[in-house]
């Protein structure tokens, strides 16, 4: 699993710095905006008060939305622009398959899915490639429960 989590991070790209759409969190910037000292804002308004599509908070948001039920965390990685996090659940993997279906389509977000030998991955963004982009991978733990990753950017504007 942990080869697919690699190239979904490089599929992700690093945070872009320009003023593009304004993503799931940001309130639409165009990348001029300025700071409170008057001078222009070194990141194009990537900081949730403009935004780029790339804003980080919004891949902490999406985690945050795409965290499973009756899970515990056990990692979270973060590197510029990216985020992974994986969760145990103790929910078995055709609750959490159908909790995801039902909560990425929800979201607007599905891109694809795929599922072979139990291990079910869904690829999750905006098709305009505005957002995070990124992808939900579950399968069984080894010791009854359900493991659960999140991998998560946004691309390079």
């Amino acid at each position: 699993m942990l080869p697919v989590l690699a190239v979904m991070v490089i599929a992700c790209g690093a945070p872009g710095t320009d003023g593009g759409n304004g993503g799931n969190g940001g309130n639409g910037g165009n990348g001029s905006e300025e700071s409170q000292a008057g001078a222009p804002d070194p990141d194009g308004g990537n900081d949730g008060n403009g935004g780029n599509g790339g804003d980080p908070g919004d891949v902490e948001q999406l985690a945050n939305d795409l965290e499973p039920p009756n899970a515990t965390e056990s990692n979270r990685m973060t590197a510029s622009g990216a985020l992974i996090v994986a969760w145990t659940s103790t929910d078995s993997v055709d609750s959490l398959e159908s909790f995801y279906d039902d909560k990425i389509n929800d979201l607007g977000l599905l891109l694809g899915k795929s599922s072979a030998q139990g291990i079910h991955t869904w690829v999750i963004g905006n098709e305009d490639g505005s957002g995070p982009q990124g992808g939900v991978t579950i399968g069984e733990d080894g010791s009854g429960g359900t493991s659960v990753t999140v991998t998560l950017g946004v691309s390079g504007g």
